[in-house]
């Protein structure tokens, strides 16, 4: 059985929807199940789902935009675990996180700071996937561009 629910209300959609349609004039331009417009950086719908509200990255080597992934879990503690690991200042800069269907789902923007030894965009990437999440990188500083 399936309802079909039309409303603009995205509290309402995180709550009740198992998959989601966006209709503009007429036409579905994106849709897919829940968890997976939610994990993905660029689905515009998952962005209107959990919005998120940017902030200036002051003193960051890396500006990432973080998406929870469906099929890794989220530990609550990673921020914590992954600064101290790596020797990592992780500012939370915004961010939208709840618990839909039972998982932790989520968009984050985060400043991170090397204090030690510097990673490789794309291996803080590798990192961060193995913790359930995708990263985007919006920015970074100048020493860091020619590795992005």
């Amino acid at each position: 059985m399936a309802i079909v629910l039309i409303t603009h209300e995205m509290d309402a959609v995180r709550s009740a929807a198992d998959a989601v349609a966006e209709i503009r004039d007429g036409t579905i331009v994106q849709y897919g199940r829940l968890e997976d417009l939610l994990a993905r950086p660029d689905s515009l719908l998952g962005q209107q789902l959990l919005p998120l509200t940017p902030a200036a990255a002051a003193h960051s080597d890396l500006l990432l935009r973080l998406s929870y992934r469906w099929d890794v879990p989220v530990a609550t503690d990673w921020i914590s675990r992954l600064s101290q690991q790596w020797a990592l200042q992780i500012d939370l800069l915004g961010g939208h996180v709840e618990v839909i269907n039972g998982r932790l789902a989520g968009r984050l923007q985060v400043g991170v700071r090397f204090q030690g030894e510097r990673l490789s965009p794309a291996r803080l990437q590798g990192l961060l996937a193995q913790l359930g999440m995708t990263a985007e990188i919006l920015d970074s500083a100048p020493l860091l561009r020619e590795a992005v």
